[in-house]
């Protein structure tokens, strides 16, 4: 599961629900991100979110 999630984040989709059936089987329901909308999860960043955090990071400075 986290694969899957982190790989529809690599694709620039957030998931909005996930419906767990049993131990074995579950859905995921992934969306468009809402402009503007940090999403935050430990499973995938939004290519985005990881560019703008690469920024962040070569200048620090300005984030202040």
């Amino acid at each position: 599961m986290k694969r899957v999630i982190a790989i529809g984040y690599d694709l620039g989709m957030v998931e909005s629900i996930c419906l767990r059936v049993d131990a074995i089987w579950a859905g995921l329901k992934f969306t468009h991100p809402k402009p503007g909308k940090i999403y935050r999860n430990s499973y995938g960043t939004l290519p985005q979110q990881r560019s703008e955090k690469q920024e962040e990071a070569q200048h620090p400075e300005q984030g202040q």
